[in-house]
């Protein structure tokens, strides 16, 4: 199970934006333009990654540090990040995932095979 989804199986394969359609499981270019294919287009930095973000509605939060951990509620692990490439790892290195990040209109958009999630920038 990903580090996101233990936080809120609700927003697995669903859509948190009812702005957006819901992605049906498929490759992660199918997703992708599920959310619009634009958010992916610009590289996100390193930099705007950091801080915490949140989706209130699933009750999900992560929090990205510049020395390359993170935190998902009770799960703490590292991170890489490269152009539009999310790596988390936790679970001592067991748990390796990947997801496509982008950003709308100041929101955080992760996807990952049939799972997207958008979370808004915390305090």
């Amino acid at each position: 199970m990903s580090a996101l989804l233990l936080l809120s199986v609700s927003a697995c394969g669903g859509n948190t934006d009812n702005s957006e359609p819901t992605p049906t499981p498929a490759s992660n270019t199918s997703v992708q333009t599920a959310v619009s294919q634009e958010v992916f287009e610009t590289p996100v930095e390193t930099n705007e990654l950091l801080g915490k973000w949140v989706n209130e509605e699933n009750s999900v939060s992560i929090e990205f540090f510049d020395d390359g951990t993170y935190v998902n509620d009770s799960i703490e692990g590292t991170y890489t990040h490269e152009d539009n490439t999310l790596t988390l790892t936790y679970g001592g290195g067991a748990v390796v995932e990947e997801y496509s990040a982008g950003l709308r209109d100041g929101q955080l958009v992760l996807v990952r095979d049939d799972f997207q999630i958008i979370l808004d920038k915390g305090e």
